[in-house]
């Protein structure tokens, strides 16, 4: 890793000590943890409209001319008033207990507003919308990410952030770990290209390659470890077995006969498990279809050999039951059965 992305968070033009602890809360402490602090969600603002098509209940963004303003004091609260216009329609935009907005904003200037527009009969309201400066020479629009905030952050705040840490990180090449016939086959972007396209996509499709090159990155450094964490376990000392628990001895301890899916997967499972190392098996199958008695089954099989056989459940009412289940079938084998529960 480039040392650079160790940089701390506060180092960040526009960070600073205060809002480094900001983004402490949110667990972010470096450059690199920064970059890799996904948007929860994407506006899309790539389309501006004028006060007479804008959607209602629907956040969009316009570019109004501010023609009059006026701050409203009440007695909780005080209300900076702009009269707005997009050159054929008029409407007012509200903004509550922010009373510096009054001089912000200047009677005949453009700027843009990003909110949702409500109508009535008699006229057009925006209540609280973003805004930011208007030039013809700077496009905002755009897809814009919205971030999970902390108290001292906003998603603008990020968003202008993450600029300026985009352009610490733009220009560096880093290794690639990935082996180059996975990432050719499966078209996968480098990781800092990946990132960027993540925070400020060109559009939505390239926001989508970006986003496949970061799933497919973690799903093969997931396997990678899966792999190395398999061949280390297959290597540990295990429980040979020699004793075998026949399907037909354990089926005649229950009352109904296994189903052709049970025997099967009890076969299948038996030709990896006699072969004298360690195996991790997932059996999956709905609820109902009786993963439960191939479990048990080599549970007893364990204990046969002179070993013990857990069985766990995710809550103790359903331990319970697997306890009050199985502990009549092991008797007939003169196997013990206790139950253990978190709260023993």
């Amino acid at each position: 890793m480039h040392d650079v992305f160790e940089k701390n968070i506060q180092y960040i033009k526009g960070v600073g000590p205060k809002k480094a602890k900001a983004f402490e809360r949110l667990g972010v402490t470096t450059l690199w943890d920064l970059l890799n602090y996904v948007p929860i969600r994407y506006e899309d603002r790539t389309k501006i409209y004028d006060l007479e098509n804008a959607p209602e209940e629907e956040n969009v963004s316009l570019v109004l001319q501010v023609i009059d303003k006026r701050l409203v004091r009440a007695r909780r609260f005080r209300i900076v008033k702009l009269r707005v216009s997009d050159g054929i329609k008029r409407a007012d935009v509200l903004f509550f207990n922010q009373d510096w907005l009054n001089k912000y904003f200047k009677i005949g200037k453009k700027y843009y507003f990003y909110g949702k527009v409500k109508r009535d009969i008699l006229n057009i309201e925006l209540n609280n919308t973003e805004y930011s400066d208007y030039s013809e020479d700077i496009d905002l629009t755009g897809i814009f990410p919205v971030y999970n905030l902390t108290r001292g952050i906003t998603s603008k705040t990020i968003r202008n952030i993450m600029d300026n840490a985009i352009k610490e990180v733009e220009k560096i090449s880093l290794e690639e770990v990935i082996p180059e016939s996975f990432i050719k086959s499966f078209k996968i972007k480098g990781i800092i290209e990946s990132l960027i396209g993540i925070h400020k996509p060109e559009d939505f499709d390239h926001l989508k390659i970006c986003f496949d090159s970061m799933k497919k990155r973690e799903i093969f450094f997931l396997q990678f470890a899966f792999r190395y964490i398999k061949g280390k376990y297959s290597k540990l000392p295990h429980c040979l077995l020699k004793e075998e628990l026949t399907l037909k001895e354990y089926q005649d301890l229950y009352p109904f006969d296994f189903t052709n899916d049970q025997k099967k997967v009890i076969k299948k499972i038996n030709k990896e498990i006699f072969k004298g190392r360690n195996v991790n098996i997932l059996l999956q199958g709905d609820v109902g279809s009786g993963k439960t008695v191939v479990a048990t089954y080599y549970a007893m099989l364990a204990v046969k050999n002179g070993q013990h056989g857990i069985i766990m459940a995710p809550t103790e009412v359903l331990a319970t039951q697997h306890f009050n289940n199985i502990r009549p079938i092991a008797e007939k084998l003169n196997i013990e059965v206790v139950l253990l529960k978190g709260g023993t």
